[in-house]
């Protein structure tokens, strides 16, 4: 039943394609609103997701979403820049490839059909699913990228190395409420905060009398 399922979803991606009506957003509602499968959860409730897009499309998919009603998160981090001896930082996009979106689950699965070359959505390693990512965690993560820290550093999306860190939150400063791990990093000490499995962004080191501990390194153990 699944798969039969799921094949008349395919189909029904094929004739959008064909009829080149991909960008109409009436359409795309139309088709977004169509119930997949009854063996999806009939649940409205909008999660985030985290999406690796590809061919540069970013800006034209969080268009898509946006208009679609969804929010959408675009992370960014101020680039020094030094121009007639001046410096100055702009915000740039830190991972052309990386975008959020806050929706329900059957919406992110029928928007893939209609892009199903242009990016992945990040699964879950349990049950292979969108893999949902804590409000909590991606409010913590967005708050601290839109503070525009000059000495924000993007690590990649491996967020498995530095878990053995101290975890913190911070009660005093512009990052203020913002939680996260104290690590080394190249000597270091650095503040990081991440959406797991995903991204990982390093701050400059918090002073001590800033921090409140909320669970001890793991190496200390």
């Amino acid at each position: 039943m699944q798969s039969q399922i799921l094949d008349v979803a395919q189909l029904v991606a094929h004739l959008v394609r064909d009829q080149e009506v991909e960008g109409s957003s009436p359409f795309i509602q139309t088709i977004l609103n169509f119930s997949l499968t009854d063996s999806l959860p009939r649940n409205p409730k909008s999660y985030w997701y985290a999406l690796k897009v590809f061919y540069k499309r970013t800006g034209l998919l969080n268009k898509e979403l946006q208009e679609a009603g969804h929010q959408t998160f675009i992370p960014s981090v101020p680039v020094k820049k030094v121009e007639n001896g001046a410096v100055r930082y702009s915000n740039e996009v830190a991972v052309s490839s990386l975008l959020f979106v806050k929706c329900p689950e059957k919406f992110i699965l029928g928007f893939k059909l209609l892009h199903e070359h242009d990016f992945l959505v990040y699964r879950s390693l349990e049950d292979g699913r969108p893999g949902r990512i804590p409000e909590k965690e991606m409010d913590n993560f967005m708050k601290a990228l839109k503070i525009n820290d000059p000495d924000a550093e993007f690590l990649g999306s491996d967020t498995t190395w530095f878990k053995d860190g101290q975890r913190v939150r911070i009660i005093e400063g512009v990052h203020k409420g913002r939680e996260g791990w104290i690590r080394r990093i190249k000597g270091r000490k650095r503040f990081i905060v991440c959406v797991e499995g995903v991204a990982a962004v390093a701050y400059q080191a918090i002073p001590a009398e800033q921090l409140e501990v909320l669970e001890e390194s793991s190496r200390k153990k």
